[in-house]
């Protein structure tokens, strides 16, 4: 451990700054300044502790002249100025995160500016003011005229009028204004100063002091490369060489299935409109190329932007030399794509002129004449190459001008891609031979005239007559069918070959042998789930004590589906290795290992499940899958079935080596709300109202609803939909809220009786209730009280689409982690504590647009989810502050010196609380105990109940403006993403759930992304790991 903080530094800076480093590697090739433009900081970017670039490694302990004495010091200190600097523009960049090149730019001017030079001027916060906001400005003025307060203390926006409907073609967004930060050349072309003086003109350690003097609005105007057209233009650019594709496959199929009777016309001589050989009209369908070639410039034309075109301009440069160059290129280009046209001229006039042009000494040995073979070849091979550029475009540059390249793929992946869609596209030209044929003979049957089998010498006397239109509209009806047909099959072909290759590679994932080819298909996998579960995630444990550990897990699993009221006690206990399952509450749920287990508690005995002894297939098929002889110890529960079957189906994959504690990854969940349910209530789920007379006592007991109840109530429906599972938490409220009566002797008993047992019989006292209990009455809904609708609402949020499903759902983590962390850590590790805190290493973070205007019940829920929740949940928050009546002045001024756009009359900052952050209006030891919030929508008011005030902020950061520029959810999550941790971020939306188990696969879903060093130097781990997800409602 003596290097691993060196280690973990160079790590975090080739993690994190790897696609600064790549940035800053670009510029360097376009700046005007010569050497004096490059920092010195950037000296030992080529020697980094990192064999992703495919330079040298410096050992730890090295010494180079330009770094110092001690090396590793220097490299690691400007690692780490880098990592803060980034870190620091990053945080506050605001809605400006959505352009990472421009934070980049930032970054590098900042990293190699002259700070002296700087001034910080009359605002508060220097950067923000001068640096971030006059971008942010122009942003916003792009998109919309201004943001008032509305009468309900929220915000309304107003857009221009032109972009009310939709956006124009030409409207530019974050990607257009990001990509004129991409491209270095236009970059230093289009960055002007308000003085009309280039930014890159300037000494590169003065261009971040001048960064409040760029003329945004020049310097922006016209940098999109890509017009978003609202026309059937935009989808044929997007989609062209598919439709080719197609095109060309079905005409080659028509054109080799139509020219199978053409032998009488031929015979008798005929000049065939079409073409008199097969190879005639083969050569027909290159002219597909200059069609299609026509209608691909067109497309390009509408959808380019100015960006683009201004690129192309710029090819040749702007004197007149290079106008000419740009025109003769243009013409070499139109000559080149009209070709096959002039080919196919030549085709048809050799074929027409005939035995006149055939050269007497080679024609005894051709059956074709020589002329027409060359012209063949000629347009075949203009065609072939043509059609080639067309498919293979992305690789060409200037095919048509490209901003960006295609991303790089291994030379096997790209193998395996183009076999694949040979096969794919091979089958289904197979196949639609047939169905063309069976239009051709269709087409016989009813003696329409096909297009193109007309002689030549007689098309003058039935040429646009009423039976020859007829038949030409007749078949391009037939015809045009048949190929929406055929271009619709593409998608079953492409299923059908997904399947195919689909199961090979679940094979292959399971180790291509015959335990993994029978644990997919043969049900085995349920059987080994204890084995790859001690083998695969608790990895670092012996067999002995990985086998008595998994029974102890197992029996948790088992008592979190009991606290989800999945399976009953019976069931429990049947499922488990000790036969002892708690899960009553919420308290004994999260009780850890060693607390619940004692190794000195002789009871333990363990019972190996039933459902882990392996069974033939008769007997699971009847038992279990059938159902025609149930086993008793299978659960019923849909739900357990799908998590029993997806964590046996998980295991049996090939793994990576599991991260173990302390060296745990850091990383985040992230949920997005804006106004969802956190917590159902009973208005939502039980109203109680004047029934009609009609409705009987018997009819409303079947509806499950109380004579006091018009309609079916929603609790009815849930309880209908999972009868099974209110059934287990009725009787597991009955085992937590147990009843108590006592009589005037002071005897207490557990059950409802008139009077007393246990006193004489002649002086029974009658018993009086003392502690209310859970009530035994069913889907009588009007006789529960209010505290126990409150375990209702709670029951009834987990099976509806809430905030609270899903925050207990991903707080699982924080279990799974502690778990882990009591199992196997690494105990000689000197950062091993046993009391490690999870939240150190995992953050659930709930970003809640709405905070700032919730109503006593939205925070009374926020408050409980706060409380009932680990202490690594916690809520950011968009906070606003307004004038008020007594300073609106001295609020307009402070506004405009710190650049606020005049149009916006509020002040807006990103806020985190947690569980430990004090309620508004108590005493508070935090940093920001000393912000008044005298001005804050959602003061402190008289009346409110303890749990239903909001909370003071941890963290208060200002952004630059009103943040929800664009799409409500991504913009939400933004301002959040400054309080995650770690390099590691999960996205997930407030309708999905998660489940106990699969949070315990964590560590290996870590060891995706370990490093892994290719051969040619590149960083071969994953980025982006998907989860399947199981989306509530």
């Amino acid at each position: 451990e003596e290097t691993l903080i060196g280690d973990a530094v160079g790590r975090l800076h080739d993690e994190l700054m790897d696609g600064f480093t790549k940035y800053q590697n670009r510029l360097r090739h376009f700046e005007v300044q010569g050497e004096e433009s490059f920092p010195d900081l950037s000296l030992p970017l080529t020697a980094l502790p990192s064999k992703r670039y495919g330079k040298d490694v410096w050992p730890m302990g090295s010494r180079d002249s330009r770094l110092g004495d001690n090396t590793p010091t220097s490299l690691q200190l400007q690692q780490l100025a880098r990592i803060v600097t980034f870190l620091l523009v990053w945080g506050e960049a605001g809605n400006l995160r959505f352009m990472p090149e421009v934070l980049y730019f930032f970054t590098d001017l900042l990293l190699a500016a002259d700070l002296s030079k700087y001034s910080k001027g009359p605002g508060s916060t220097p950067f923000l003011t001068k640096v971030i906001r006059p971008l942010y400005n122009r942003i916003f003025e792009t998109w919309y005229q201004h943001v008032k307060v509305s009468s309900n203390k929220k915000d309304a926006k107003k857009v221009h009028s032109n972009l009310e409907k939709f956006m124009p073609a030409d409207c530019p967004n974050y990607d257009d204004w990001n990509e004129l930060f991409c491209d270095p050349s236009r970059m230093c072309e289009s960055l002007v100063l308000k003085s009309g003086t280039k930014l890159f003109s300037l000494p590169l350690s003065e261009r971040f002091a001048n960064l409040e003097h760029i003329d945004w609005a020049k310097s922006l105007k016209g940098c999109k490369t890509h017009r978003e057209v609202h026309s059937i233009f935009g989808l044929f650019y997007a989609v062209h060489r598919i439709l080719f594709l197609h095109v060309l496959i079905f005409c080659s199929t028509l054109v080799w299935v139509s020219s199978d009777n053409l032998g009488l016309k031929v015979h008798r001589g005929f000049l065939l409109l079409a073409g008199r050989s097969l190879e005639v009209r083969c050569a027909a369908v290159g002219l597909l190329v200059p069609c299609h070639c026509l209608v691909w410039t067109f497309s390009w034309c509408c959808t380019s932007g100015e960006g683009t075109r201004r690129l192309w301009r710029q090819q040749f440069g702007r004197t007149w030399l290079g106008v000419i160059g740009r025109v003769f290129l243009l013409l070499l280009k139109i000559s080149f794509w009209m070709m096959p046209f002039g080919t196919y001229a030549a085709i048809r006039f050799v074929e027409a002129m005939g035995p006149n042009l055939h050269l007497e000494v080679l024609a005894k040995f051709l059956e074709v004449p020589m002329p027409l073979n060359l012209a063949l070849v000629l347009h075949f091979f203009v065609s072939f190459m043509g059609a080639a550029i067309i498919l293979l475009a992305p690789m060409f540059k200037q095919f048509p001008p490209a901003v960006w390249r295609t991303t790089p793929v291994a030379c096997g992946m790209t193998i395996l891609r183009w076999t694949f869609w040979t096969l794919v596209l091979g089958c289904k030209a197979w196949t639609s031979i047939v169905g063309i044929r069976a239009l051709n003979t269709v087409m016989e049957d009813l003696q329409i005239s096909r297009l193109g089998t007309e002689a030549v010498t007689m098309m003058p006397s039935y040429a646009f007559g009423t039976q020859w239109d007829k038949d030409v509209i007749q078949w391009i009806i037939l015809m045009g069918t048949g190929f929406l047909l055929f271009i619709s099959d593409t998608q079953f072909w492409f299923s059908l070959g997904c399947s195919v290759l689909g199961t090979f590679a679940a094979i292959q994932q399971r180790g291509c042998g015959l335990e993994g080819f029978a644990s997919l298909f043969f049900g085995k996998k349920l059987f080994l789930l204890p084995q790859n579960f001690c083998n695969k995630v608790l990895h670092y444990m012996s067999l002995d004590d990985s086998s008595v550990y998994f029974f102890m897990l197992w029996d948790k699993i088992i008592e979190y589906w009991h606290y989800e009221d999945k399976v009953g006690q019976i069931m429990a206990g049947n499922l488990s290795f000790y036969g002892r399952v708690a899960g009553e509450d919420w308290g004994s749920v999260k009780q850890n290992l060693d607390e619940q287990y004692q190794a000195s508690d002789d009871s333990l005995r363990v019972s190996y499940p039933y459902i882990f002894q392996e069974l033939s297939p008769m007997d699971r098929t009847i038992g279990r899958n059938l159902r025609l002889l149930p086993d008793a110890h299978w659960p019923t529960n849909p739900d357990v079935l799908w998590r029993l079957n997806a964590i046996a189906r998980s295991l049996t994959l090939q793994m990576p080596r599991p991260f173990r504690s302390p060296y745990m990854p850091v990383f985040s969940v992230i949920i997005p709300h804006y106004g969802e349910t956190i917590l159902m209530v009973k208005k939502d789920l039980f109203k109680e109202t004047s029934a009609p007379a009609s409705v009987d006592g018997a009819q409303a007991t079947v509806l499950g609803r109380g004579r006091h109840v018009k309609g079916v109530p929603l609790i009815a429906w849930l309880e209908h939909r999972y009868s099974d599972e209110f059934e287990a938490f009725s009787a597991r409220m009955g085992s937590i809220h147990k009843g108590m009566w006592v009589c005037d002797d002071g005897h207490s008993v557990t059950q409802p009786y008139e009077y007393c047992p246990h006193c004489p019989r002649r002086a029974r006292r009658r018993l009086c209730e003392v502690k209310d209990g859970w009530p035994n009455c069913g889907t009588r809904w009007d006789k529960y009280k209010d505290k126990h609708w409150e375990e209702l609402c709670e029951w009834a949020s987990m099976r509806s689409q809430t905030l609270w499903r899903t925050v207990a759902g991903m707080t699982l983590y924080h279990q799974a982690l502690q778990i882990h962390h009591q199992l196997q850590p690494d105990r000689g590790s000197s950062m091993y504590t046993k009391d490690f805190p999870i939240s150190e290493i995992f953050t659930c973070m709930v970003s809640m647009q709405m905070y700032a205007f919730f109503d006593n019940t939205f925070l009374q829920h926020t408050n409980k989810m706060l409380d009932h929740f680990e202490d690594s949940l916690c809520i950011a928050y968009i906070d606003v502050r307004d004038p008020t009546p007594d300073d609106n002045g001295a609020f307009r001024n402070s506004a405009t010196a710190d650049g606020v756009h005049k149009k916006q009359d509020r002040r807006y900052y990103s806020c985190l609380i947690d569980k430990h952050c004090d309620y508004d209006g108590e005493m508070d030891a935090s940093p920001t105990s000393a912000i008044s919030t005298d001005s804050m929508i959602g003061s402190p008011t008289s009346g409110k109940r303890p749990d239903s005030r909001r909370r003071i902020p941890r963290y208060r950061v200002e952004l630059p403006g009103y943040p929800i520029l664009g799409d409500g959810k991504g913009d939400n999550q933004n301002h959040a993403i400054i309080y995650s941790r770690g390099i590691f971020s999960q996205c997930i939306d407030a309708n999905q759930g998660a489940y106990f188990e699969q949070m315990l696969l964590l560590p290996c879903v870590f060891g995706e992304f370990r490093r892994n060093t290719g051969p040619n130097g590149q960083d071969g781990s994953k980025k982006i790991v998907g989860f399947p997800e199981h989306i509530t409602s």
